[in-house]
């Protein structure tokens, strides 16, 4: 008897190790690691492709970030919140290349959770959802708002309600809009309300909504779900939920769209808790999944998985590289299929501490795949790709992301005081590189490189405590100028950002001359808006300087003067002070500022300037003050920003203004002489008179000098036999912008000759280039050669 239980003992235990070697051999077969083979030739530094945003960034939630659609016009269009809370519409056109931004709504929160949501009907109407929400008691609402006209985002109707309810100001939520049918202006659209997952739809290419439906409820915490339809009532969901404050995910769950409602298709897509990143259908209309996943402990894995209407078939990819934040939510840099091939991925991949964009292909449903970097060799993150919608599988894979070099993440209320340079900052890429300049003398190669510095510097900015000083203040000169001539929106909205962030006021020394160059920029942009707030301020400012410094008061002087920084007592300030003055008599019409500019400059210049050479002397110290070599201090960029000077205060005279003259005769004697200094790089020395101190072009002088010179040009007061020379110098200055846009070989801060590198830059050297390339543009394109 006892042999016989014991024989039965035996074949239940193998009918058990049979079971359990069957389900290890079942599920190894279900999650297998893919094999890669890397193409070691592709990439580029993320920073070398262009930019959609120089200030823009997206969530992970929201769906429909960007969108190809061909029809009069060949265009992408996308949509991003930038860090002072505006809620963004560009469209790049394949045809020109020319970016057009418009800002839809401004938030009073500050979070990347609030970027919009983007559909194009089939008569190039553009859709755009995004959610409103107050800062003070978290009440919120669904909005969509339609363009005006097709193909066009810079008007657009009154934005229209879709859902309205009270949560807490955290809980942004996750809007996705889609075409259920797209021939029928059907749309629905998901999103997350607290713990539940919402659904509505309009028949009419949403005109009218439906009353909203529960869809799902989520565990442990906020739902985070991905949609594909194909639009012709055809849509897959894959939804799975996280508990940010702990780091926790829940299962990933596949849902149908079948008679008018959503019904579960798989309970757990992975046997792991997931966090889904995209959703599409193979050539047999069956689902595949992007997702990570979570194993236990700190890691996580991107994975790839099919569905054949029976089993799941999943392959791990590679370890995901951790969370791009400092917080407990894990997701990491991020995954996109391809919208029109569902074997093309895209992915942020950690590589050497950055995370970089890779594209990822395969042929035999993820058992093997081909990479090719999209970007390699970066300084900064390359995260959350976001793949166009509505692009051919023959065309490259296009694809949007964001880079930045730290992400806080997080909410913030405007009104709580967080200072504009605290919250995130990133800019929006897309994988077409930057055009290559080789012909400089070419107007859209002028722009473009220009667009180019612009964009590097916003993305790469200087020291965002001072965003109200000199350096940006002569930046925001340039920018304007280049604005006047490209209208491009983005550059004016970032300088209005700008100064509602400083609350339109300048650095509390209003006395001192360096503090009052962005002035100018207030009174210019005021000129545009016509808001009394940007010069509210300014005025005041500039008015006790008419008050308290008076000219027959005026100390020039520099040596042991304990108010040295109260009178324009250096060369620098004629650049930086005049012509803020100047800008605000334009600007307002009144007549007490310009001639308050016009007399305190010629005390400055009577004083420093040198009519033996020709030159200004940087200030009192250096009348006698040698170089080691010998020879008189003229500084190089010292007297750019002189000549410079002169150039704006001359643009801002009336014609008839007594000392015009004057300006003119100075102009054309320091224009000569800097002509003659000329060096056989066609650029000039940071010691004007000593080239042995560093004989090598530098660069924010020269621009200066390149912006005077064809500012001369084509106001008819330099003789056209120097144009060549001119023409030389932009190409100098072209020569030193690297492939991303940064402008090396410039002298740092200092009051006097000093050395520099070719991976020096500063912001004021990118607004001196931006002030050369547009005088550079408009002596171009006057021309008939052009």
């Amino acid at each position: 008897m006892y042999q016989k239980k014991f024989k039965t003992l035996i074949r239940t235990f193998g009918l058990l190790y049979v079971c359990l070697f069957c389900s290890i051999v079942f599920v190894n077969a279900q999650h297998k690691t893919a094999s890669t083979k890397m193409d070691k030739a592709t990439g580029q530094h993320g920073e070398s492709f262009q930019s959609f945003a120089f200030n823009g960034s997206w969530g992970n939630q929201t769906n429909a970030k960007a969108v190809f659609f061909e029809g009069e016009y060949k265009k992408i269009y996308a949509g991003w919140v930038d860090n002072y809370g505006n809620i963004t519409i560009g469209s790049f056109d394949h045809n020109n290349g020319k970016i057009s931004t418009r800002v839809i709504a401004k938030s009073k929160q500050i979070t990347d959770k609030l970027n919009p949501a983007l559909l194009i009907d089939k008569k190039g109407t553009i859709n755009v959802f995004y959610y409103a929400v107050s800062c003070d008691n978290g009440e919120g609402s669904i909005l969509l708002v339609q363009s005006e006209n097709t193909e066009d985002i810079m008007s657009w109707k009154a934005p229209k309600t879709i859902d309205s309810y009270s949560a807490h100001t955290k809980k942004i939520p996750a809007i996705t809009p889609f075409f259920i049918d797209k021939s029928e202006g059907e749309i629905g659209l998901l999103w997350s309300e607290n713990k539940t997952v919402r659904f509505s739809k309009s028949q009419d290419n949403g005109i009218n909504w439906e009353k909203r439906k529960d869809v799902l409820v989520s565990e442990p915490g906020e739902p985070v779900f991905k949609v594909h339809s194909n639009n012709k009532g055809n849509v897959h969901l894959l939804s799975s939920s996280v508990d940010s404050e702990k780091g926790v995910f829940s299962d990933g769950k596949y849902f149908l769209y079948k008679n008018g409602s959503f019904q579960l298709v798989k309970e757990n897509i992975s046997g792991n808790p997931v966090y889904p990143w995209d959703i599409r259908v193979d050539d047999n209309g069956q689902a595949v999944f992007a997702y990570e996943s979570f194993p236990g402990g700190e890691e996580s894995n991107y994975c790839y998985a099919s569905w054949d209407g029976k089993t799941i078939r999943s392959h791990t990819l590679l370890k995901s590289g951790g969370s791009i934040t400092d917080s407990n939510a894990k997701p990491s840099g991020g995954m996109a299929f391809d919208h029109d091939n569902p074997y093309t991925l895209c992915l942020s991949v950690k590589r050497d501490s950055i995370f970089e964009i890779e594209k990822w292909t395969t042929k035999n449903r993820g058992k093997s795949w081909r990479v090719n970097a999209i970007t390699k060799g970066s300084e900064k993150n390359n995260i959350r790709p976001a793949a166009l919608k509505g692009t051919e599988t023959t065309n490259d894979l296009q694809v949007l992301w964001m880079t930045n070099t730290t992400y806080p993440g997080g909410n913030y209320c405007r009104k709580s005081g967080l200072h504009w340079a605290d919250r995130f900052q990133s800019s929006i890429k897309f994988n077409l590189q930057s055009p290559s300049i080789d012909s400089p003398l070419d107007p859209s190669q002028m722009i473009d490189i220009m667009r180019q510095t612009a964009d590097w510097q916003f993305a790469n900015p200087y020291d965002l405590k001072r965003l109200s000083d000199w350096h940006w203040g002569t930046y925001y000169v340039g920018l304007q100028m280049y604005y006047e001539i490209t209208k491009e929106e983005r550059y004016k909205q970032e300088m209005i950002n700008i100064g509602n962030g400083e609350n339109w006021k300048i650095n509390d020394k209003i006395l001192y001359a360096d503090m009052l160059t962005v002035i100018s920029n207030w009174a210019w942009l005021y000129g545009l808006e016509k808001d009394p707030r940007m010069i509210d301020h300014s005025k005041w400012v500039l008015d006790v300087h008419l008050a308290t410094r008076r000219a027959y008061k005026a100390d020039v002087t520099f040596a042991g003067n304990p108010y040295f920084d109260e009178w324009w007592t250096w060369c620098d300030a004629l650049f930086v002070a005049p012509p803020a003055f100047a800008q605000m008599y334009k600007e307002t019409g009144r007549k007490k500022y310009l001639d308050y500019a016009d007399k305190m400059f010629w005390i400055t210049s009577d004083y420093l300037y040198s009519k033996e050479d020709s030159l200004m002397y940087r200030d009192d110290r250096y009348f006698d003050k040698l170089s080691e070599n010998g020879k008189k201090i003229f500084w190089g960029r010292g007297n750019g920003w002189v000549i410079a000077g002169v150039c704006r205060m001359l643009d801002l005279l009336p014609e008839d203004y007594p000392s015009k003259e004057k300006y003119e005769s100075m102009y054309k004697e320091m224009a000569v002489r800097l002509l003659d200094l000329q060096g056989d790089d066609w650029g000039w020395r940071v010691s004007l008179l000593d080239p042995e101190y560093q004989d090598e072009a530098e660069m924010s002088g020269s621009a200066f000098y390149v912006y005077a010179l064809a500012w001369g040009l084509n106001k008819g007061l330099l003789d056209e036999k120097y144009r060549y020379k001119v023409e030389k110098g932009w190409k100098t200055l072209c020569k030193n912008v690297n492939k991303n846009g940064r402008l090396g070989n410039v002298q740092p801060e200092g009051i006097d000759p000093r050395k520099f590198t070719p991976e020096n830059w500063q912001v004021y050297g990118t607004g001196a280039f931006l002030m050369a390339g547009c005088e550079m543009y408009k002596l171009i394109t006057s021309s008939n050669n052009w």
